[in-house]
Order: C-alpha cells, then sequence, then structure tokens
C-alpha cells in the first residue's frame, strides 16, 4: 500500500511537470512570433498566425523584443494601407500606444512606431491616427459594457476597478457616462447603431489585407461589388451573413448583370452599383474600402484617383522644383561669366527665385 501512494505520488509530480512544460511552450508559441532580418528590415514568419486563438489582451513580444536596428516591414496596397501579416501586426500595435501616460510630446509616437518600416507618407500617419482613435473607443465600449450599470452610484463603481484601468481615468469616465451629456450622447449612438443593417464578416481583418489576398489569389483587380460580397458572407458555406445582405447582394447582382459598366473602377463613386444599392456614400469613408479613403479623395470628376496618383502628381512637382532649382543654378553661371546686360540677367534670377520658392511653399501644404 505505502509503494502504491509513494509511485501515485511520483506519478502525480511528474503529470504536473509534464503539463507545465506544456503549458509553457504552448505560451512561447503563442507570443513568440519569430520576426526574420533582411538588411536590417524584419519580416514576420506568418505559419503559426494560421492557428485559431482565442483574442485576450494584445501584448506582441516579438515586436517589443526586436533587436536593436531591426524592423518589421510593412507593404502597402493600392490605396496606400498597410497589408500582409505586417500589416495587421502594426493595426494590432497600434493599441497598446493608448497606455502611453502622456501625449503632449508627439515624439512617443514616432519613437514606439520605430519598431515598423513603413513608408512616412501623409496617407499612413492618417491610417494610424484613425487605428488609434477607433481602438481607443471600442476599448470604451467594451469596458462600459462589462464594468458599467447605469442604476448604481458613482462610489460603487469606484470600489470595482476594472482590470488595466487607472483609478483617475475610471473616475473621469463613469462621471460621464452617468451625466446627463453622457447619456444623451449614448442615447444618440445607440440610435444611430440600430439603424445599421448591414454586418461583415471580416473580425480583425481589414478590408485592405482582405483585398490584397483575394486579388493575389484571383490574378485580377476587385471592385466593389466583389469586395461586398466577400466581406458580408459567412466562411463556411459562402452563404450571406443575414437576410438584409442577401437582398442587398441580390439586387447588386441584378444591376450588374444588366448595367455591367457601372462595376468599373473609373465608375463615379456614388453612381456605381454599390451606391446606387446602399445609398451615397458619407463623408470620412467609403465602403469596402476600410480606415483611409474617404469620398474627398476622388477627382471632382467623380473618377477614382487612388492615392498613389496623388504621390505621382507630387512626384511631379518635385520634379519641376529640381528643373527650376537647374535653371537658376545655370543662370547664376552665366551671370558671372557673361559681360552682357547684367540687369536683365539679375531679373530672371530674382523671377525663377520667386517661383521655386512659391512652388515649395505650395507643397509645404
Amino acid at each position: 500500500m505505502g509503494n502504491t501512494r509513494r509511485i501515485i505520488k511520483r506519478l502525480g509530480k511528474r503529470v504536473v511537470q509534464v503539463s507545465y512544460e506544456l503549458e509553457e511552450k504552448v505560451e512561447k508559441q503563442r507570443n513568440g512570433r519569430k520576426l526574420h532580418s533582411n538588411s536590417g528590415t524584419a519580416n514576420v514568419n506568418a505559419s503559426d498566425s494560421s492557428r485559431k486563438q482565442k483574442r485576450g489582451f494584445t501584448r506582441l513580444p516579438g515586436v517589443w523584443n526586436l533587436p536593436p536596428g531591426k524592423r518589421t516591414r510593412v507593404l502597402l496596397g493600392k490605396k496606400m494601407q498597410p497589408i500582409g501579416v505586417e500589416g495587421g501586426l502594426l493595426g494590432s500595435f497600434s493599441g497598446p500606444l493608448l497606455e502611453m501616460a502622456s501625449w503632449h510630446h508627439c515624439s512617443q509616437l514616432g519613437s514606439k512606431l520605430s519598431k515598423f518600416d513603413y513608408p512616412r507618407i501623409p496617407a499612413m500617419e492618417k491610417w494610424i491616427l484613425h487605428s488609434i482613435n477607433s481602438k481607443w473607443r471600442n476599448w470604451k465600449s467594451n469596458l462600459k459594457a462589462a464594468h458599467y450599470d447605469s442604476s448604481q452610484p458613482l462610489s460603487h463603481h469606484l470600489k470595482h476597478l476594472p482590470e488595466r484601468v487607472r483609478r483617475d481615468q475610471w473616475k473621469k469616465l463613469v462621471a460621464f457616462w452617468s451625466s446627463k451629456e453622457g447619456k444623451k450622447l449614448s442615447n444618440i449612438n445607440k440610435a444611430n447603431r440600430a439603424k445599421q443593417k448591414i454586418r461583415h464578416t471580416l473580425g480583425k481583418k481589414s478590408f485592405a489585407r482582405i483585398t490584397a489576398e483575394k486579388e493575389a489569389e484571383l490574378g485580377r483587380e476587385l471592385n466593389r461589388v466583389d469586395l461586398f460580397i466577400l466581406s458580408h458572407e459567412r466562411k463556411k458555406g459562402k452563404k450571406p451573413v443575414d437576410k438584409a445582405v442577401a437582398e442587398a447582394i441580390g439586387s447588386m447582382n441584378d444591376l450588374a448583370e444588366v448595367y455591367p459598366e457601372l462595376c468599373k473602377s473609373d465608375t463615379p463613386l456614388n453612381e456605381d452599383v454599390v451606391s446606387l444599392v446602399l445609398g451615397k456614400e458619407k463623408p470620412g469613408r467609403i465602403r469596402c474600402y476600410g480606415i483611409g479613403p474617404c469620398p474627398k479623395d476622388f477627382r471632382a470628376s467623380n473618377s477614382s484617383c487612388h492615392p498613389k496618383e496623388k504621390l505621382r502628381s507630387e512626384n511631379g512637382k518635385d520634379e519641376e522644383i529640381h528643373k527650376l532649382k537647374e535653371e537658376l543654378k545655370a543662370a547664376k553661371e552665366q551671370l558671372k561669366t557673361t559681360n552682357g546686360d547684367v540687369q536683365e540677367l539679375q531679373a530672371q534670377l530674382k523671377k525663377m527665385s520667386n517661383r521655386v520658392e512659391k512652388l515649395s511653399a505650395y507643397c509645404r501644404l
């Protein structure tokens, strides 16, 4: 009997040890996303990202623990939005930035994002700030749903401080939710939310990422009808997520069959199939495009104007500035060597200088 107990005890210790080792191994696989460097730029190995995992707190130790000088390279899609696994990492990484103690110095944002290698252009700055704002709003919404009860007094909520929330911030947040202004805004938001009849099925993956993946798979560009169907069908069975989506897809397919030209990318924004079925686009966003593009990015003629075209336009201005500078340099040389009309050359020189200054000032706007 004593031998049996000793054997059971040893087996119990062994089971605990094996359990601990397995737990540790799973944790390492979950958090230890490997980053491979290439000429000072790191790329993410996505082999372990295909496994379905429960969503928890965003930690990303593989990004935070990158060696000095190594960065995760992020590629951009046609509309200047992050794509690929690395683009998803950048989107997730923007959430923890909200935990910074102070935003008085914007340099903090740049130092944190130095973990990533991406084009420093206005479109990306806009995308990052929109991403942070979206996560900030979602975080507050989740806190309110999980920890706030409008029937309880302020003192009750202060006794139940949520994890990862500072007491001073929680106090201000609960005070606002309990105020007349906060309740009025909440009712307005609830009413607006109730009007939303169309739900997408992308989850955490952005429109830009799913678009890039599908276009690479099919070998062709997707139009907005393609993107709407792709983002509003269930993964299993490829069926619409609900009745409202099914009716919208049916109407789009009917219109596309009769008027296929309304599905082309050069169709005016509010005259394509998606807008005809769902209504005109509102300021600040465009359906099926995700964070970044908005109606004002389209030309006055309503034909599509991608950010890449803007970049080409800016590059053209840079070339014009360079050309003017070369002319200015040649004029200066001519001024030194010629015995002709010095005053006329000086006038030309001043005129060219003014043109360069005006064009440079315009490009900085």
